[in-house]
């Protein structure tokens, strides 16, 4: 696919003002998306620029340069080598640029911190017939897999302090275990996977104002495919989507959107393909004002089993560890066989956003807080069986 072929949404929460970025680029053999989210606003920064803004800004740049140079095969290696990369460029800016911090606390440990996603996906099918794509990830911005029948598929595992699902997730908001920063932890490391599909379908790379302020996550495939039924060009998808979010956003809006395997955009079969799937989570997963947090739950359930049900990974056969990158300096490293490996949640002293910042996007946070109409619910249906 071309790279103008790739949707992508980009907004403003305040004007001028965005911490996120994104590349989006097409090679001969691969096309690449990726989103970054600045973290942390109100940490330090320079007179023009915040940390979060400096920190996405540039971990764009460095991961656009790196996936330049191996025309968009994202293996371990570039996955290793954007990670490094980015950090130590980070910290060399802060060290040259930013006055010492007088923050006390949390907010003071970490500086020029964002996350990453990044997908590489290859336009050739793989000898077994299969649509490759390759992922890596720091933080809380994801990489979804967008499916005809099965729906939509997370393929990221967000990077938190505690586990949660993706429900959990938007009620609670609980802070990031790890991302790029110029002063990571010596444990933390980037995210890497491989995946083969043996459908077409999209696949998608977002920031958490995507997602975060949606009552629940059906409703965002909901409105990835509303959108797109209603749509007969890949412009007017675009807009519609852009309307949406230009109406509700609550946080700066990353969205890239690139379809896998189709070099041209017909959207009346994409019409064909995903209808069954819309009428499906239409007749389904509905949320009412007399909902009870028990029916919430088990509408949950049942999405989950699609949604978190990722397609099978393959061994990664293209990558070198940590370790051996440091030894040999990334260019001369020898390539080995890795077995998958599941990068344990660490926990770290900082959380990017406090307590105050917490109570705060939650009063921002205009669509429908369903868990709160839920209580209220159900607490007048106390207060009626007991009169």
């Amino acid at each position: 696919m071309d790279k103008d072929k790739i949707l992508v949404i980009s907004l403003d929460n305040k004007s001028g003002k965005s911490e996120d970025f994104q590349i989006a680029e097409s090679y001969d053999e691969a096309t690449v998306i990726g989103v970054f989210d600045g973290l942390g606003g109100r940490i330090l920064g320079t007179a023009e620029e915040t940390g979060g803004r400096i920190a996405s800004r540039k971990a764009a740049e460095i991961t656009q340069d790196i996936l330049a140079e191996s025309q968009g095969n994202l293996d371990k290696e570039q996955a290793l080598k954007i990670k490094d990369k980015s950090c130590k460029k980070l910290k060399e800016f802060a060290e040259n640029n930013l006055p010492v911090s007088r923050i006390k606390g949390k907010l003071a440990s970490k500086r020029l911190c964002s996350t990453i996603a990044i997908a590489s996906l290859f336009k050739e099918l793989t000898d077994n017939q299969k649509y490759l794509v390759k992922i890596a990830w720091m933080g809380d911005s994801r990489i979804y897999y967008l499916h005809p029948h099965q729906g939509l598929q997370q393929l990221t595992k967000d990077d938190l302090k505690e586990s949660k699902d993706a429900l959990e997730v938007i009620y609670q908001d609980p802070p990031m275990s790890q991302f790029l920063t110029a002063d990571p932890e010596a444990d933390w490391k980037i995210n890497y996977e491989k995946f083969e599909f043996s459908e077409e379908g999209f696949v998608l790379a977002c920031t958490d104002g995507c997602f975060q302020y949606l009552p629940a996550p059906w409703e965002f495939e909901k409105l990835l495919l509303k959108t797109l039924i209603e749509s007969n060009s890949n412009e007017e998808w675009q807009s519609s989507l852009t309307n949406f979010y230009q109406d509700n956003k609550h946080d700066d809006i990353t969205l890239l959107v690139c379809s896998l395997g189709k070099n041209e955009l017909d959207f009346q079969n994409f019409h064909s393909a995903y209808q069954s799937r819309l009428e499906h989570l239409d007749k389904n997963y509905n949320i009412q004002s007399e909902s009870s947090r028990d029916e919430l739950k088990q509408m949950w359930e049942q999405y989950r089993k699609g949604y978190e049900n990722q397609p099978e990974k393959i061994k990664v056969k293209d990558s070198v560890d940590d370790e051996e990158v440091k030894n040999n300096d990334l260019s001369g490293a020898k390539k080995k066989t890795e077995s998958k490996q599941t990068i344990d949640e660490k926990s770290s002293n900082v959380s990017m956003k406090d307590e105050g910042e917490n109570q705060e996007n939650s009063q921002k946070k205009g669509l429908p807080r369903i868990m709160e109409v839920i209580d209220q619910n159900e607490d007048s249906k106390k207060l009626t069986n007991n009169n």
